[in-house]
Formats: C-alpha cells, sequence, structure tokens
C-alpha cells in the first residue's frame, strides 16, 4: 500500500514531491555535493522515487576540484547499484563535465566515461544532461565520452536523451547518430540550443545532420525530435523531414529558430501529407506538433505548409511565430484552416499583419477546440457567447461533427436562431424532423395553429373522399361497361334494320 504524504515525510522522505511520490524536485537548491551525497543516503534505500531532479546544485568552483565530482560520481553509481526503482535523473547545470583531463591541470577522470559507467548497470532510461559541457567548453573538441555515452548507455537502453545548450556542433551529431538506428529504443531526442548545423569553426555543415537522419530512419521508436536553434540550413531541413516521414510513431517536431525558408518548408509540406493520413486515434501514429517559430518562411513558405494544413488529419499543434509572413499569406492559411479539423493551437504571433488579420487564423483553430467540445456536451455550449470571427469558423466547420452530434444540436436553442448562420448550416447538414420543423412553423404566428387545424380538417375530407372513390369506383366501372354494351348492341340493331329496309327496296324493285 502505497505511503501517504505524512508517512513518507517521518520516514526521512522529502516534501518537494508530486502527489503520487514518485518525482523528487531537487532543482537549483544549490545543495553542492555534500548536499547531494546526504540525498543519496536516503535514495539507496527508497523504493517509491521513479524521477530525481539534481540540477543547479553543483557550483563551477566546486566543480573545479576533483575529488569532489569523483566522490559524487562513485556516490551515485552506488545508489543506482542498489536502487531498482529509480527510472530518470535530470543532472542538467552542474558543471560535471566542465573540467576535462588536461597536463595543466589536476584532473586525471574523463568524467563523462565515468558517469556513463555509474548509470550503465542501472534501471535509468530518461537522462537530462543539458548544460554540461559533454565536449568540452570551448569549440566542443573532446569526443571520447560522448561517444562512449551513446555507444555503451544510450543505444542499448536509453528511451530520452536530453543534452540543451551542450556546445554540440556537426560531429558531435555524428557520435550522437551512433546512439540511434537498428536495435535503438530511443524516443526522445532533445538537443536544442546547440550548433549541429555548424562545424567546430562556425562554418555551415551538413555531415553531422546527414549522418543523423540516415540512422534516424531506422529508429522505428522515435516519438519526440527536437532541434530548434540549431543553426540547421534548408538543405538539412529538407534530409530531416524526408528522414522524418519514414517515421509512422514520429508526435512532435520541433525546427524553431532555425534557417527554413522556401526549399525546407516543401519537404516539410510532404511530411505533413504522409503522415496525415495515418491513424492517430487507434494507433497513437502521425504528427501531432510541429514547431516551425522564428524560421524566415515567409509568403512562399507559408504556402507550401498551408497546401498540407488543409489534408492533415492528424496535426494538432502548428507554431508559427515570426516567420516572416504578411497579410496575404495569413489569409492563405486562414482559408486552408477552414478545410482543417484537427489543429486546435495555432501560435501566428509577431508576424507582419495586423491583430485582427492574426486572430481570423486562430480563430479557425478555436473553432476546432468548440467543436471538440460539442461532440462531448452538445447542449451546454452557447453559440451566442462566441465572438462574431469564432461564430462564423464555427459554422462553417460544423461538417466535421458526426451526424449524431448535429442531430442533438437542434435541441440547443442557441444553433437554432432564425435567419443565422449556425442554423443554416445546421439544417443543410442535418434536416430537422419533420415534427420538429411543424412545431417551428407554428410557433411563429398566433394564427398559423388555426390554419393547420383547418389544413387538417380538408386534409381529413380529401382522405375521406378518397376511401368512397376508391370504393365505388369498381361499380362505376361495370356501369360504364354495361352502358358501352348496350351502345354496341343499339348500333347492331340500328345497323340491321337498315339493312332489312335496303333488301325490302330491293326485292320492291325486282318485282316490278
Amino acid at each position: 500500500m502505497p505511503l501517504t504524504k505524512e508517512e513518507y515525510k517521518l520516514i526521512g522522505g522529502y516534501p518537494s514531491v508530486d502527489p503520487h511520490f514518485q518525482f523528487l524536485q531537487l532543482r537549483d537548491l544549490k545543495l553542492g555535493t555534500k548536499g547531494l551525497l546526504k540525498v543519496f543516503l536516503d535514495l539507496e534505500e527508497d523504493n517509491i522515487l521513479k524521477h530525481v531532479d539534481f540540477s543547479g546544485n553543483i557550483s563551477r568552483q566546486e566543480a573545479s576540484i576533483p575529488g569532489r565530482l569523483t566522490l559524487f560520481i562513485s556516490k551515485l553509481a552506488q545508489v543506482l547499484r542498489h536502487n531498482k526503482c529509480l527510472t530518470a535523473i535530470d543532472v542538467c547545470d552542474n558543471n560535471l563535465f566542465y573540467f576535462t583531463p588536461h597536463p595543466c591541470n589536476e584532473h586525471v577522470v574523463d568524467y563523462l566515461k565515468a558517469f556513463t559507467d555509474a548509470i550503465i548497470p542501472s534501471e535509468v532510461t530518461h537522462l537530462d544532461i543539458s548544460n554540461n559541457y559533454m565536449v568540452g567548453p570551448r569549440r566542443g573538441t573532446i569526443y571520447t565520452g560522448l561517444r562512449y555515452l551513446m555507444r555503451n548507455f544510450i543505444h542499448p537502453q536509453g528511451l530520452v536523451l536530453k543534452a540543451r545548450h551542450s556546445m554540440l556542433h556537426s560531429y558531435c551529431c555524428q557520435l550522437i547518430a551512433e546512439g540511434i538506428g537498428t536495435g535503438s529504443q530511443l524516443e526522445e531526442l532533445d538537443i536544442c540550443d546547440n550548433c549541429i548545423g555548424l562545424d567546430p569553426n562556425n562554418v555551415p555543415a551538413s555531415d553531422g545532420v546527414v549522418c543523423l537522419c540516415a540512422n534516424l530512419m531506422n529508429t522505428l521508436s522515435m516519438r519526440v525530435l527536437r532541434l530548434a536553434r540549431n543553426c540547421i540550413q534548408d538543405d538539412d531541413i529538407a534530409s530531416i523531414a524526408n528522414a522524418a516521414a519514414f517515421l509512422p510513431s514520429l508526435q512532435i517536431l520541433d525546427l524553431s529558430g532555425n534557417h527554413c525558408s522556401y526549399f525546407g518548408a516543401r519537404a516539410l509540406k510532404y511530411l505533413i501529407m504522409a503522415h496525415g493520413s495515418l491513424d492517430n486515434k487507434t494507433q497513437k501514429q502521425g504528427l501531432e506538433e510541429l514547431y516551425l517559430s522564428q524560421n524566415p518562411l515567409g509568403s512562399l513558405g507559408i504556402a507550401e505548409i498551408s497546401q498540407a494544413v488543409g489534408e492533415t488529419l492528424t496535426l494538432q499543434r502548428l507554431g508559427l511565430a515570426e516567420c516572416e509572413v504578411d497579410r496575404i499569406s495569413m489569409g492563405v492559411l486562414s482559408t486552408a484552416l477552414q478545410n482543417n479539423s484537427t489543429i486546435t493551437v495555432l501560435d501566428v504571433s509577431n508576424n507582419r499583419v495586423t491583430p485582427y488579420v492574426e486572430s481570423v487564423a486562430k480563430m479557425e483553430s478555436e473553432a476546432v477546440k468548440v467543436l471538440n467540445n460539442l461532440r462531448l456536451f452538445p447542449l451546454a455550449i452557447d453559440a451566442n457567447k462566441l465572438n462574431k470571427v469564432l461564430y462564423l469558423a464555427t459554422a462553417r466547420k460544423l461538417r466535421f461533427l458526426p451526424p449524431e452530434t448535429l442531430f442533438r444540436l437542434h435541441s440547443n436553442p442557441s444553433f437554432n436562431i432564425p435567419s443565422t448562420a449556425m442554423k443554416d448550416s445546421l439544417h443543410v447538414l442535418m434536416p430537422p424532423l419533420r415534427t420538429k420543423q411543424v412545431k417551428d412553423i407554428t410557433s411563429e404566428s398566433a394564427a398559423l395553429p388555426a390554419r393547420l387545424a383547418l389544413s387538417r380538417e380538408v386534409s381529413r375530407r380529401m382522405a375521406a373522399s378518397r376511401k368512397i372513390f376508391l370504393a365505388v369506383m369498381p361499380w362505376m366501372r361495370e356501369i360504364q361497361a354495361e352502358k358501352a354494351f348496350e351502345k354496341q348492341m343499339e348500333a347492331l340493331r340500328k345497323a340491321k334494320a337498315q339493312k332489312d329496309l335496303e333488301n325490302d327496296d330491293a326485292s320492291l324493285a325486282s318485282t316490278h
């Protein structure tokens, strides 16, 4: 039976844990190595916590002392050997690998290799090692530790790797590629705020991204790929988009803050369309979030993205902030969003448009949220409380609702106000029952019920006359047949009499 929060405190637990007592937050507490060693004493016998955040606790001055980091890593290895419950650790911003072995200092241990050896025997699969300078603090030229980490930990057992602000460049990206590919189970790779599009001399280079994409196509478990603010050029973005098209499990792709223009946007268009028809509801496949903010897409790039927006059935979040979009291009995007029923979050802020033009595009995504609420609570939504732009966008998107929801909307008064776009759209898509139509018509005027009653009486009399007519018709047909027979007999008699008269005249003429 799980411990309560009070019981957990009594046995030496920490108050800053989540409601399920599985996450311990120690970020930016400046505990130092001595404070962290005290925490390790509790974690060694703990069987509750699954995620511990040690970020921001070791200063650079303390990290410069060789014995401190060696003791920290050895004690962490001891904890992870005994603790079989901990699966995720965050060691961001601890200056762990800032100091590397060099003839001018007393550091003789490759701390990244020692850290890797500490976590390999453990149950840890989620690692956040951001802002620790894994390849050295200057130009990133120390590669042995990073290669050792990727080959011996990430590739065999890692599920999540986060290495933001780590001075990673193009050659480091090639080393990261060794941790993915065939046999890797990596689900999330976050290397934002690095320079994987540049070499150590800050010259554009594509070797690292090309190598990463080649192995990425064979990593079928990849769900999240974050490459924001990495100085990636158009050609590299096209390579990433082509590789991501082969990953049906990819759900989040973050390329914000790079150099994507028309060429890269065109490749991303084919990526969105390639994922657009995947079964997102049952198999959880297909791209759900795409972030392209702070890229110089321009009008041509937005036009390419707009073509894919109207055809995707999986995309739910789209970031296009600060993409140099003008008014005409924003109008093209808004028109494309009218045919989209999945995007619920759209960021088009800080573009070259007026607030009204920006709001028109945003209301298309807000209308999708209204549709999602209507599917759950069709009678709880008041259409009169929607602003004018959102009201019209919702009216246009009613065609995406299933028939049963449209049928139930006939009972919502706010969707059936006469002479409104909402009612016209609803009644075109799903005409109401005849009884409801009659009820609505009779409620418009007090004279209509009397006229309806008269119409019913006339209809009743016509029905009775029809019954009488149908009953009398057989007798009328017999009478008509008898009359026709009598006419024929009369005609025969007249013909016979005429013939007899002619015979008599002929006989008299012969005698004379």
